[in-house]
């Protein structure tokens, strides 16, 4: 019993003290210290909101200053002190502490009596084990030590069980009066739980354990670090007093410039508010002749006192700040930079997926690591990034974060493969190269356009345009030989046939502007220009013939970025462009022996895309000097991907792709700009009726498609 005191004591001895320990607190490092010791420690020291341990130095946060009271007990050691007092006999009773010592313990209500609290104790707890303190046994303190405590709410109970709902531990009593209906686990099977959560924390703590080598690295770096953060904090300071030295200065020598003006000003204002007045004193002195007056005034001090200095009418004080300063000081006195190597050997490429879908946009993660494997981000790393072929993608943007991650958002072209290199300081990163797939991209319809007013499900539909600001939607009807315009919604606008002469199977439509409507009045050989609000001719332009300026069978019109009327001449196998007002500008095409048919044209960045429906092909010119020039094709005849057959309506959608309504393979494709394979969607079947041959196409600002259809209405895509 002696050596098992002993081992108590050694236990619970405070290392600030070197005595038992009082009021034992439990500091954030785990180490613990007297209550008592721990405040005059506090006091101590400079940083009163800051409490340093002892002996690791490791720092606490105090919510008031020198304050230790909110620092937790140890409950742990508590205990042990209770069995070390009951063991040495030094315990009060615990019924009063005015009583003698108490020398009797009952376990079962878990107090210290004096020999007359015994006395009436064992009159009302016959049962109760009660033993002298001078008697109690080794397994006896264990016991005390290591049971459970009394329930606070009903202290002659022990804690038997853990109420999940409230998050605390519980009597019986406790539970039968308010917590009957509440999720409960026995005491031991919680521990249990606990056991296992902190058995786990230990094992991470235990693969934290460094060797003697890897603690001294360790030491010397932290050492180092300290040493380098005291040096940093010193710069910070001096430069920081150097810069505010240097402002004042700056400050005073302003405001010095500044109280000089002033004084100027203050000046002329007191000599022009005062020389009236003394101009008229020194007059009459001198009309009175009387040397005595005379004698007072001092003529130098007169001119000199009342000295003007003229201001030129521009004359101003205005401050001009130096904004060079000012943008260097909000962006700080500098940055602190804690550096680790990063190892490209950990370092590695990332993506959600190996795949990627054509013109969809993907991520590609760097994450830059230490030999360690931890994320390090170091400013001086040169990362390099290449995803190749280059000519089969796009580099959207590049995030450098500073969590040791490279976002690199890209798109990719078309189908087929990718390949993306990344080297971090001229070497590979692990997993570099990496291979990713591309698929072509399905786009799919997502329903019709429901029309309000007029049933344009069954109609020839050709020509449909959207205006610019989206709040109209122009449809041509072929049979019906009229224009209707909707809004996005479709509720139904306008239905426009002219009065003065009849469309005839009007055919490709383009907006001038937000009202006024281009059409291409096919049979009529001609060019209408209707304004869509009023529902009047604006006027038209062509007549049938061959010549500058006239037309045979007209489809497709185009109005581009500078207002110019593009107009696909069909039967006359040619192109011409007209200004907004009709008149001829020029026209292009290709030699009479080798004619083509062009069908519907758009333009971007200076080339013509014309659908040209003899060749199935696309037809793209370039604008060198005066007249355009066909510098590549599109496609070519079949139903393969990238194949056409009969091409019509063309359109570039918001992500600059090239859309082509391929007419007799029912579906629409879309293309790269320069002419590579991207995705496609077939309109056959779309309504059991018949099978959709796509006609014209336009795009929307959220991105969405339309597609005119000859006896299907129009169709949305996505």
């Amino acid at each position: 019993m002696e050596s098992f005191v002993d081992d108590l004591k050694k236990e619970v001895q405070c290392s600030l003290c070197n005595d038992t320990l009082i009021e034992p607190k439990i500091l954030p490092c785990f180490d613990t210290f007297c209550k008592p010791c721990l405040k005059r420690h506090a006091e101590l020291i400079d940083e009163v909101n800051v409490f340093k341990c002892p002996l690791c130095k490791s720092q606490t946060s105090l919510p008031e200053p020198s304050s230790v009271e909110d620092l937790q007990p140890s409950l742990h050691l508590s205990r042990i002190l209770k069995g070390l007092a009951l063991a040495e006999g030094k315990k009060v009773c615990s019924v009063s502490e005015s009583h003698s010592t108490a020398s009797w313990y009952c376990f079962d209500c878990d107090r210290s009596m004096c020999e007359e609290c015994k006395k009436y104790h064992s009159e009302f707890t016959e049962d109760h084990k009660v033993v002298r303190l001078a008697y109690l046994k080794k397994e006896d303190i264990e016991f005390i030590i290591t049971r459970e405590n009394p329930c606070q709410s009903h202290p002659h109970h022990r804690l038997e069980l853990f109420c999940e709902d409230c998050d605390d531990m519980i009597c019986l009593t406790c539970w039968k009066h308010d917590h009957k209906d509440h999720k409960t686990l026995s005491l031991d099977k919680f521990a249990s739980i606990k056991k296992a959560v902190l058995s786990k924390q230990l094992q991470v703590l235990e693969q934290l354990r460094l060797d003697d080598k890897e603690k001294q690295q360790q030491e010397k770096i932290a050492n180092t670090i300290k040493q380098q953060g005291e040096k940093a904090k010193k710069e910070i300071k001096d430069k920081t007093k150097k810069i505010i030295e240097k402002l004042q200065e700056s400050e005073r020598e302003l405001l010095r410039q500044i109280d000089e003006k002033l004084d100027t000003a203050t000046t002329n204002l007191n000599t022009i508010h005062h020389i009236p007045a003394v101009t008229e004193y020194i007059r009459k002195v001198m009309e009175r002749g009387l040397a005595s007056e005379m004698l007072n005034i001092q003529e130098t001090q007169c001119s000199q006192k009342f000295i003007f200095n003229y201001l030129p009418l521009s004359a101003k004080i205005k401050f001009i700040p130096n904004q060079q300063l000012v943008q260097e000081v909000n962006s700080g006195l500098g940055e602190i930079r804690t550096r680790y190597k990063t190892d490209h050997k950990m370092s590695t490429i990332e993506v959600e997926t190996e795949t990627a879908i054509a013109s969809t946009k993907k991520n590609l993660v760097v994450k830059t690591r230490t030999s360690k494997g931890k994320l390090n981000h170091d400013p001086r790393d040169v990362i390099d990034v290449q995803i190749k072929p280059k000519e089969n993608v796009k580099i959207e943007k590049k995030y450098v974060r500073t969590d040791g991650k490279v976002e690199v958002e890209f798109t990719a072209k078309i189908a087929g493969q990718l390949i993306a290199e990344v080297q971090v300081n001229g070497d590979p990163v692990s997993n570099s190269p990496l291979v990713m797939y591309v698929m072509s991209q399905g786009m799919r319809t997502i329903g019709q356009f429901k029309t309000k007013g007029v049933d344009i499900g069954s109609s020839g539909l050709t020509g449909i345009a959207v205006n610019k600001d989206n709040s109209r939607i122009a449809v041509a009807n072929y049979y019906s030989h009229c224009v209707h315009v909707f809004t996005t919604d479709g509720d139904l606008l306008l239905t426009y046939a002219s009065p003065q002469v009849q469309l005839s199977n009007p055919m490709g439509l383009s907006f001038l502007n937000d009202t006024d409507l281009v059409i291409a009045d096919r049979d009529n050989h001609r060019i209408c220009i209707v304004n869509t609000t009023t529902g009047t001719l604006v006027k038209t332009f062509g007549n049938q013939g061959d010549g500058d300026g006239q037309f045979y069978r007209p489809l497709g019109v185009h109005v581009d970025d500078d207002g110019n009327i593009i107009v696909c001449d069909t039967k006359n196998h040619r192109v011409q462009v007209f200004t907004r007002d009709g008149d001829y500008q020029y026209q292009f095409g290709f030699t009479t022996q080798d004619k083509f048919a062009p069908y519907d044209v758009i333009t971007h960045d200076g080339l013509f895309y014309v659908s040209d429906g003899k060749h199935h092909v696309i037809q793209v010119f370039e604008k060198k000097g005066n007249v355009p020039t066909r510098i590549s094709t599109i496609g070519g005849q079949g139903r393969a991907d990238g194949q056409l057959n009969g091409p019509l309506g063309l359109a570039i959608d918001n992500d600059h792709y090239l859309l082509v309504c391929d007419k007799h393979n029912k579906r629409v494709q879309k293309f790269t700009l320069d002419g590579r394979f991207v995705g496609r969607i077939s309109t056959a079947g779309y309504n059991s009726r018949c099978d959709e041959e796509p006609a014209y196409i336009t795009v929307l600002k959220d991105g969405q498609l339309l597609v005119s259809t000859n006896n299907s209405g129009v169709f949305r895509l996505k």
